[in-house]
This record gives structure tokens, C-alpha cells and sequence, in this order.
């Protein structure tokens, strides 16, 4: 409820003028506010000084200044009501012409602030149509790419080879029709190219293994580069680099010779990997260097394809550090931790003793044993327990032994002298 003390009705002009300057477009609410500011009700309760009785009566109004404090123009609109129907100080005045000419400030004010944010908010618009512009070009562009990729493998994959002299080749599509033929050629080109890339590069990976009188190891081992041998490094100043893991030459030297087929086989490209093992294989131990184009690409890793090993599988011995790499025969692998680059790693002395054990007991199906080893995340530290305890119950057996060893019967010399001493 508004409190209305000494407004003059001189002033309900100059209401009513400002109320069509900042009411603008809203003819509705100036209209209401006027309508309320000029009632007879309003102008003779403060003719007459009757205020209570002209408080009163504003309660009628109640309906229009609440449709006024929902209104998109709210603030605005209630902040002039309030302006000529606020409470003054007794005795004072306000000239009419500092009224009005304070709210047309306020209004040129808001216009200008306006003003100034409708750039920034052309300029967005402009840059999402520009946005929009941009992802329509490329998806259009990306279209006509896949469209014209096709086309081309159509006609050009699709079409029949042809000799020297110009004339078709005759092939298992060449009875098809038109449409037919060319889409299955194409298709059956496609999935060659794919098995190109993804097989390894031939159906033996090995040579056949060597016939008598020459020696063929018992054992073929397959060994990876990167993380097991050497640790790939790459700075600013040096660039990449391949630290030699402890005791790779030790390791060599132990399971190199006639009880293992040394293998270098890596998911590294042969540009790569050929110089670094010419530098960790300076006694010729590494029988056979197999690369990345050795390998089957699975599932988004380099896999190991033993089965194209050519190798009995229960004599082959796999070294890594991915088990996805040897997804499809995790029974023929040692997977071991990466190797950081620390210098007090003793991993390789401690395989080479389980490689040796596995050799000297002369196992006919590795796949037994290390199948044991492939339930933990660290073979080597299971095997490093396990000869603890070997060697822990030897030592309880030979000393149960010497507990057990009846007293041996001795013969003293003065013993002898008073069997022959005379009597």
C-alpha cells in the first residue's frame, strides 16, 4: 500500500507525461497509471487533506499494481510511480521541470546502455552463424570426399585386370553382371589391402628349423626390444635414446648357444630396432630379428602370431612386457614388468636362472610351467620365492640327514696295541 503525503496536483501532468516517456510500448500500464494519478478519489484525498481516507481508497488499485510488478517493464515502470508518489520532506518542493528532466536522463541512459550491448550481441550472433557455416561447409566437403573415395574404388579396384596385350582377365567375378561384379572385386580388393596391413607379412616367420647333422636348439625363445632389453628415452637435447637394461650381456651369454634359439621379436619397425640390437648382439647370439611387419594388429596392439612361428609351440618361450601382445598364446609367455630405466634391476639374472632350470630339466611342454607363472603380475619375483624355499628345505634336509646318521664304530690305536700286547 502506497503512503502519499503533500503531492501537489500540479504535478499529475507532468506524470503523465513521463509516464508515456518511460512506459514506451507498454500503453496498457501507462495508461493504468494515469488513470490512477488523475482519479477524483486520489486528487480529493489530497485536496482536502484527507489522507487516511485517500489511502483508503488506493486500495482498489491493488489489482493494477500488481499486473504493474509483473510486467517486463517492472522496475522502470514502479521506480516513476514511486517518483511522484514517494514520500517528501514537510514543507518542500520540487520544481516540475527537475522531475521531468531527471527521467528523461534515465531514459536517455537506458537507451544508450542498450545501445551498446546490441553489438556484442549482433557480433555473437554473427559468430555462430559463422560457426554453424563452417561445420555445414565441413560435413558437406567430407561427404564429397567419401563419396568420389568410393566412386574411385568402384571403377578403378572394381574393374578386371588386364595382360600385356590389353585383354581381361578371367577371375571368379568375370560371370557376374556389370554392377555386381565390379562391387564384389572391389570389396574382395579392399579386404586384401586391410589384411595387408593388419597380417604379418608372410605365412612363415621362421625358415624351417635345420635338419641333421646340423644342431637345431631344443628351445626357440622370442625376446622384445623395447622395455625387456633397452629403455626408449626422449629429451629436448638428445632426443631419443635406448638405455641398455643390466645384465642384457650376461642374459645373452646364458641363454645363447645349443639349448636356445635366440629371437628378437618387437613391435618396433626394422629402421628402428636393427641398429640397437646390432649394438646389444656384438657375440652373434640372436639368431633371427623378427619386426613390426612380423606382427598381427589385433584389437588395437601389435599381437605376436605364433601360430606363423613355424616352431613346435611347446618348445617356444615368449619375453615380454604387454600381455596383450601374446593375447592369443598367454600360455607360452614370461610377462614381466617394464623395465623404468633403474640401474639396481636384477631381473635378467634371475630369468636366466629360470630359463636355465626349465632347459636342464629338459620339459617337453613349456606351456605347463609357465602357465603357473602367468597367474602372477610378477613371474620373476614368484620364481625368486620359490628357490628361496628350494633352497631353505635343502638345507633342513641335509641337516636332518646328519641328525640322522647312525654313530660310525673307531678303532683306536691303543686299542690295536692291547689286542697284540701279551698276556
Amino acid at each position: 500500500m502506497l503512503q502519499i503525503r503533500n503531492l501537489r496536483l500540479s504535478r499529475l501532468g507532468e506524470a503523465n507525461m513521463s509516464i508515456q516517456v518511460i512506459c514506451g510500448r507498454h500503453a496498457s500500464i501507462a495508461k493504468s497509471l494515469r488513470h490512477l494519478l488523475s482519479s477524483k478519489d486520489f486528487s480529493g484525498a489530497v485536496k482536502g487533506g484527507q489522507m487516511k481516507h485517500g489511502i483508503v481508497r488506493m486500495s482498489s488499485y491493488c489489482g493494477f499494481t500488481r499486473k504493474l510488478a509483473q510486467s517486463p517493464n517492472r522496475y522502470l515502470a514502479v521506480s516513476c510511480f514511486r517518483l511522484y508518489s514517494s514520500e517528501s520532506a514537510a514543507g518542500s518542493s520540487v520544481s516540475s521541470t527537475g522531475l521531468a528532466s531527471e527521467v528523461l536522463k534515465s531514459k536517455i541512459a537506458n537507451e544508450n546502455t542498450n545501445a551498446a550491448s546490441e553489438p556484442s550481441s549482433d557480433e555473437e550472433q554473427k559468430k555462430k552463424e559463422n560457426s554453424v557455416r563452417a561445420v555445414k561447409f565441413t560435413l558437406v566437403a567430407l561427404g564429397a570426399i567419401i563419396v568420389g573415395a568410393a566412386l574411385w574404388v568402384f571403377f578403378v579396384w572394381g574393374a578386371p585386370l588386364k595382360d600385356r596385350r590389353g585383354r581381361e582377365i578371367v577371375d571368379e567375378f568375370s560371370e557376374l553382371p556389370f554392377f555386381e561384379q565390379y562391387a564384389k572385386r572391389a570389396l574382395h580388393e579392399v579386404h586384401d589391402t586391410i589384411t595387408l596391413v593388419t597380417d604379418p607379412s608372410r605365412e612363415k616367420l621362421l625358415p624351417d628349423p635345420l635338419a641333421p647333422p646340423y644342431h637345431q636348439p631344443p628351445y626357440t625363445l622370442l625376446i622384445e626390444l623395447t622395455d625387456v632389453l633397452v629403455h626408449p628415452d626422449w629429451t629436448y637435447q638428445t632426443g631419443w635414446r635406448f638405455k641398455k637394461r643390466p645384465g642384457v650381456d650376461y642374459f645373452l651369454n646364458q641363454v645363447g648357444g645349443f639349448t636356445f634359439e635366440v629371437v628378437i621379436y618387437t613391435k618396433e619397425l626394422g629402421l628402428t630396432a636393427f641398429p640397437i640390437i646390432d649394438a646389444l648382439d656384438s657375440q652373434n647370439v640372436v639368431s633371427y630379428r623378427l619386426y613390426r611387419d612380423s606382427t598381427k594388429y589385433q584389437n588395437g596392439h601389435h599381437v605376436k602370431d605364433l601360430d606363423r612361428i613355424n616352431r613346435d609351440l611347446s618348445k617356444v618361450i615368449v619375453i615380454d612386457c604387454n600381455s596383450s601382445a601374446v593375447q592369443n598364446h598367454r600360455n607360452n609367455a614370461i610377462v614381466l614388468p617394464k623395465w623404468g630405466g633403474n640401474d639396481d634391476d636384477r631381473t635378467l639374472f634371475d630369468l636366466a636362472a629360470l630359463l636355465k632350470t626349465i632347459s636342464s630339466n629338459d620339459i617337453k611342454d613349456v606351456r605347463l610351467v609357465l602357465e603357473h607363472y602367468a597367474k602372477f603380475d610378477d613371474p620373476i619375483e614368484e620364481f625368486r620365492k620359490k628357490q628361496q624355499l628350494l633352497a631353505l628345505q635343502e638345507k633342513e634336509r641335509e641337516a636332518h640327514a646328519k641328525d640322522s646318521k647312525p654313530p660310525g664304530i673307531g678303532v683306536s690305536p691303543g686299542w690295536l696295541m692291547n689286542v697284540f700286547r701279551k698276556g
